[in-house]
């Protein structure tokens, strides 16, 4: 009988599942030879199905040397590279080849992207445009980019329409339709039900939230499906029906003339004068907290709440986020109370330090921000990163310090140190990507400055 091939031995592996075996022989199989552009394609494409990632770049490097001139190598490993946040390489990749007269749509898709995220803007648009102009359709995800990058520059005409691009992308289209009334298209809502449902994070629906008021005003009802932990909030409002949400699984129960997702009122309303937080927020009432209370009574001084980590299980986190030994130097910083604003996240497992007051099970009830609210109306600054914890202090009209990445979400512009979005809210941009010392070092300036004036 015949000795089977590394090729044979890696085919029968993944079939039963022997992924690593797999990989092996996949290896071995090319190394033997290694111009068989089929046999980098089904390791690859096993590499990236077992997320072996360090694997997966080594053979990136190899294939580009193999097949310089493939531009569906090049721009897979230029998507990796940007994925892994080695822009600066990714970048090399696709100008490699995107030379002359060549137009490969995934290349100047992925050289987009890279240039987005060092923060070229322009030639970001100038890509995707150029990208989209020859597969109008086929690529959604650049559809949304663009439009993300026309918002960053505050062109909202442009992008409001592109953004709902979102819909089309993979994974979102569960989040296109809530129940069987059709999207909301402008139309008169005199005598109507409108369905608003939320579509991501905890603090896109505390910020979007703004926009129902008007909503209350066009329509005879007006429903809200929101994610169960801020239930509570919306409760209070008058006038507005909630539906917690606990699973997108199954559809909304509520049947309504209209519906729509709450990202999306930004764009029917961006040439309304409705963009500061409605005043609904400054009316909510919190369970009162005997702990809370008591601790903010023996507080003397200026009271300086901290959050620093957003939810570090969604990818939108990726770089918003800062280590909390970063904030060490604040310890330094006399005439100020340091009050941790963090749930769970970004905690530190071991941290036991007398120079900050932080509760490992804030919030512990199951009502998202309860005490936080109690908190955030005894604080004098707030000072943290992109996270919901911005949006909700913004929202309740306290004096808030962001501190953002260098390429920031399109809601906070370009360069301005001022946010039409939260009149309460200052700015603090990295100058350089990473650069989070700068930002605490500015920071750390201006709350002396902050301290010196108030006496």
């Amino acid at each position: 009988m015949a000795t089977p091939s590394h090729l044979d031995i890696a085919r029968d592996s993944e079939k039963a599942a022997d992924y690593a075996q797999a990989i092996h022989h996949y290896m071995l199989a090319w190394q033997q030879k290694p111009q068989d552009i089929q046999l980098f394609r089904s390791l690859e494409n096993l590499l990236l199905k077992m997320r072996a990632i360090d694997q997966l770049k080594s053979a990136y490097q190899l294939a580009v040397e193999l097949f310089p001139e493939d531009v569906q190598v090049a721009s897979n490993y230029a998507n990796l590279l940007n994925h892994l946040g080695e822009h600066e390489d990714a970048l090399a990749q696709c100008d490699r080849l995107l030379t002359g007269a060549l137009e490969n749509v995934p290349l100047l898709v992925n050289r987009a992207n890279a240039f987005r995220f060092v923060g070229e803007v322009d030639a970001a648009i100038q890509d995707y445009e150029k990208a989209l102009r020859l597969e109008p359709t086929k690529f959604p995800q650049a559809s949304f980019n663009l439009g993300c990058l026309y918002l960053l520059k505050e062109d909202f005409q442009k992008g409001y329409p592109l953004y709902e691009a979102r819909f089309k992308m993979a994974g979102y289209e569960r989040l296109q339709s809530r129940n069987q009334a059709p999207k909301w298209e402008e139309q008169s809502l005199k005598g109507k039900s409108i369905l608003v449902y939320a579509e991501q994070g905890l603090g896109d629906t505390i910020m979007f939230s703004r926009y129902l008021k008007q909503l209350m005003l066009e329509a005879d009802s007006v429903y809200l499906e929101c994610q169960k932990p801020i239930v509570w909030m919306f409760q209070q409002w008058p006038d507005l029906k909630m539906i917690p949400r606990s699973t997108l699984d199954k559809p909304c129960p509520v049947e309504t003339d209209y519906q729509i997702p709450i990202l999306s009122l930004a764009g029917i309303f961006k040439d309304k004068d409705v963009m500061i937080p409605s005043e609904y927020w400054q009316s909510i009432q919190t369970q009162k907290s005997p702990r809370v209370s008591k601790l903010m009574e023996i507080l003397t001084d200026s009271k300086v709440g901290f959050a620093w980590q957003g939810n570090s299980k969604a990818a939108v986190d990726l770089g918003r986020s800062m280590d909390f030994t970063l904030l060490k130097p604040f310890e330094e910083v006399e005439g100020i109370e340091r009050i941790s604003l963090q749930a769970k996240d970004g905690l530190p497992p071991d941290f036991d330090n007398t120079k900050w007051l932080i509760w490992k099970d804030l919030d512990d009830s199951g009502n998202a921000f309860e005490e936080t609210i109690q908190i955030l109306h005894n604080l004098d600054l707030v000072i943290c990163t992109d996270s919901a914890i911005a949006h909700l202090a913004g929202s309740l009209c306290k004096e808030v310090w962001l501190l953002l990445q260098y390429t920031a979400e399109w809601r906070w512009g370009l360069t301005a140190t001022e946010t039409q979005w939260y009149p309460t809210m200052t700015l603090y941009r990295q100058p350089e990507k990473g650069d989070w010392e700068s930002v605490i070092e500015q920071v750390l300036k201006d709350v002396r400055a902050r301290i010196e004036l108030s006496g």
